[in-house]
C-alpha cells in the first residue's frame, strides 16, 4: 500500500502547493508535519519547506519526510532574505496552480485544504479563498483537541471589508496566475504586505470569496510582529500609510 502511495505522489500532478518559509522553528516541524500527511487531499498538495536559517545545516526531521513523501519538498537559502522575500522564493518552488501560504507554527484541519480547494472546483473563476480560522495562545495546540474559545475576525469578501480587516490572513489559497497579474509581495513591507497584496488583487478585480467553514488554528504568538507591545505600534502605522496608498488610488 505504502508503495502504490509512493509510486502516485511521484506523477507530481498537485492540485495545489502550500509554502511554508520558516526560521529556526524547529519547535514546530513535528506537529506541522504531523498536519500535513493527515490533510485529506495529501497525495494532492505539494508542501514547499523553505528554511532561511542561514547556519548551513539542513533540517533532519524534513530531510526524513522528504525521503518517504516525494511531495514534502525541502529548500534551504543560506541566509535569511526576510518575510515577503522568502514567501516570494516559495511561490516560485510551487509548481501546482493553486497555491498557499501555512505558517509553521500554525495548526490546519484536517479537512482544510480540501474545503478551500472544492472552492475552486466549483467555480474557475475564483482567484482566492480563505475560511474560518480560530485562535490559540498555546504552542503547538492540536486543531482536533481545542476548545475554540476564539475566532479570528474574518468578514465576508468585499473591497470595503479589507480596508477594515486582513481576512484572508492565515491559510488561503489563491491562484498562482495572480501574481502574473498584480506583481509579487512587497518585500518593502515589514507586516502589511498580505494585506496590500489582497487590496491589489481586489481593487484589480480578482473574484475572492470566504467559505464559513473553519479551516485551521493560528497561533497568537507572543512574539510576533501583531502582540509584541515593542513592535505593535509599528505595525499599525505600517498597515494604516499601506490602507491610505489603496485609499487614495480609489479617488
Amino acid at each position: 500500500m505504502i508503495e502504490m502511495v509512493v509510486w502516485w505522489l511521484k506523477m507530481e500532478n498537485y492540485k495545489c502547493s502550500l509554502f511554508c518559509v520558516f526560521v529556526n522553528e524547529d519547535k514546530f516541524i513535528g506537529e506541522y508535519l504531523h498536519d500535513c500527511v493527515n490533510q485529506s487531499i495529501f497525495q494532492d498538495i505539494e508542501f514547499v519547506f523553505l528554511d532561511c536559517n542561514g547556519t548551513g545545516k539542513d533540517n533532519t526531521l524534513l530531510l526524513e519526510y522528504g525521503k518517504v513523501f516525494p511531495n514534502i519538498k525541502y529548500h534551504r537559502v543560506d541566509e535569511d532574505p526576510g518575510l515577503y522575500a522568502g514567501w516570494n522564493i516559495a511561490i516560485d518552488l510551487c509548481s501546482a496552480p493553486i497555491i498557499g501560504n501555512w505558517n509553521v507554527d500554525d495548526r490546519k484541519n484536517n479537512e482544510g485544504t480540501e474545503i478551500l480547494l472544492k472552492q475552486f472546483e466549483k467555480n474557475a473563476d475564483l482567484d482566492v479563498a480563505y475560511g474560518i480560522t480560530y485562535v490559540s495562545k498555546k504552542m503547538n495546540e492540536s486543531y482536533i483537541d481545542n476548545d475554540f474559545t476564539q475566532v479570528y475576525p474574518c468578514l465576508p469578501h468585499s473591497i470595503e471589508n479589507l480596508f477594515k480587516n486582513n481576512s484572508p490572513h492565515c491559510m488561503p489559497l489563491w491562484k498562482k496566475s495572480l501574481h502574473e497579474r498584480f506583481g509579487y509581495f512587497d518585500e518593502n513591507y515589514k507586516t502589511a504586505s498580505d494585506g496590500d497584496f489582497w487590496l491589489r488583487c481586489a481593487i484589480g478585480g480578482a473574484i475572492m470569496e470566504m467559505v464559513n467553514h473553519p479551516v485551521g488554528l493560528y497561533f497568537e504568538n507572543p512574539k510576533g510582529r501583531s502582540t509584541n507591545p515593542e513592535t505593535l505600534q509599528e505595525m499599525i502605522d505600517e498597515v494604516n500609510t499601506m490602507r491610505k496608498k489603496h485609499l487614495e488610488s480609489l479617488k
